[in-house]
């Protein structure tokens, strides 16, 4: 049906449109990225993860603890942990993960016990892709099937509701074939932040998505 369902304790009211969503014309994309709403995501898309984002996070948002962090999140890697709070007390024991051929210590919260561990380095991904934006986690709707192995592809990880407008959130981890990162675009209705490991990535989804796909890729790290 591709109706969309988001495990959340939270409901979102009043996800309003981009004003400038107008289909069956070549020219909204442009207008949707001239408007204020494009220019504020796209200041905070810029570039990787710096310290100076890292420092605007920290003193705009109300700090979270370590534990916090993992709650909102579900997964954190030992190296988000260090970069975003340093603070370690109060997690469940670390997990080593064999991911790509390397170890990958990751946190996760307890109410993700039965997620594949397969999947657990793209919950901490989308982790990293909502840290970096800065979205805060009361904006932040995770979708149930972020955790889920996805073979529609018609469901984003999660919603970014923003004032100006919802945002569709996806990541990437390299894994997705062209016709599965080209069905994914097409399937979502609205302004799209993808995440990706590595900038040869980011091109890649930049060369895929039609011209009319209003879209910002960040480059983001476990």
């Amino acid at each position: 049906s591709g109706k969309s369902e988001f495990a959340v304790t939270r409901t979102a009211t009043s996800l309003r449109r981009p004003r400038c969503r107008r289909r069956g014309s070549g020219r909204w994309l442009s207008a949707w990225r001239s408007s204020s709403s494009c220019r504020s995501m796209s200041r905070r898309c810029a570039g990787s993860t710096s310290s100076s984002t890292r420092r605007r996070f920290m003193s705009s948002f109300k700090r979270l603890s370590a534990r916090e962090l993992l709650a909102v999140d579900g997964v954190v890697t030992a190296d988000q942990l260090q970069r975003w709070v340093g603070d370690r007390s109060d997690l469940p024991p670390l997990r080593i993960l064999r991911w790509h051929r390397r170890p990958l210590p990751v946190y996760v919260d307890p109410s993700l016990s039965e997620v594949p561990e397969e999947l657990l380095p793209h919950l901490a991904a989308l982790g990293e892709l909502r840290r970096v934006l800065g979205a805060r986690p009361e904006e932040w709707f995770r979708s149930a099937k972020a955790g889920e192995i996805d073979y529609r592809g018609l469901e984003p990880d999660a919603v970014w509701a923003r004032r100006e407008g919802k945002v569709l959130i996806e990541v990437d981890l390299g894994d997705y074939s062209r016709p599965r990162v080209l069905k994914k675009l097409n399937g979502y209705r609205g302004p799209q932040v993808w995440g990706v490991l590595s900038v040869e990535r980011k091109r890649f989804i930049e060369n895929v998505a039609p011209a009319t796909t209003p879209l910002e890729v960040r480059v983001i790290q476990l």
